[in-house]
């Protein structure tokens, strides 16, 4: 199991293993172009582990470490990523950029637009999903909702309802990325995506089920 401590700083420290471990700090980027960040980080280590600038030098230690940039997914709910009007949601501007494929359209950019977009969109769908069954399950397992019947009925059936809509969109979607005009990077793409959605959707509602018939709610 992942242990997590979060403090004030908005940094948390992840533990993988018995060897590695993740530490994450949140950091607002400026509105500058470019922007500078110092870190310091102090490592107490009990004498018994022999560790010494003998035993593990600058270099290594270093060496050792790996350094990632994540930006912050934006939240868009599902309903709204369905919907074609939202400029927001990146299937508006896939949709977009694959009618200009379409069209005969040759800029560079789209090809690249359309990887990344693809990509936010696997991301969002997965956070709304993450956190929409963690909801739930949080209710299930505290038992603090006032009306939790009423509370997991409403939930539930909107839930059924974005996935519907969200679900006709990409069926929608998938129809126009098989055009011939699209190049065959777009349409791996638009491939993985789906097969990622589906391990997704799979995951986390069967989280759901799992921990509604936990509760007694809903049969066997």
């Amino acid at each position: 199991m992942i242990e997590d401590s979060e403090d004030i700083f908005d940094a948390s420290v992840k533990f993988h293993d018995r060897h590695r471990f993740e530490i994450k700090l949140d950091m607002d980027l400026a509105d500058t172009a470019s922007a500078g960040f110092d870190m310091e980080a102090y490592f107490f280590v009990p004498k018994a582990l022999n560790i010494s600038p003998q035993t593990y030098s600058k270099e290594q230690f270093y060496g050792d470490l790996q350094r990632y940039v994540r930006f912050q997914i934006p939240r868009i709910s599902l309903a709204k990523i369905a919907d074609n009007s939202n400029t927001l949601s990146p299937l508006h501007r896939i949709r977009a950029a694959l009618s200009r494929l379409r069209a005969g359209e040759r800029d560079p950019r789209l090809v690249p637009l359309l990887y990344d977009e693809f990509k936010l969109l696997g991301c969002i769908i997965r956070g709304e999903l993450r956190d929409g069954a963690r909801l739930f399950i949080s209710v299930l397992g505290r038992g603090e909702n006032p009306r939790p019947g009423v509370f997991l009925a409403e939930g539930l059936d909107n839930l059924v309802l974005d996935l519907s809509s969200l679900s006709s969109a990409l069926s929608s979607l998938k129809r126009e990325v098989t055009d011939s005009s699209v190049p065959l990077r777009i349409r791996e793409t638009a491939a993985y995506f789906d097969e990622y959605r589906s391990l997704m959707l799979e995951e986390y509602l069967a989280a759901l089920v799992s921990a509604l018939r936990g509760a007694g709610v809903g049969g066997p």
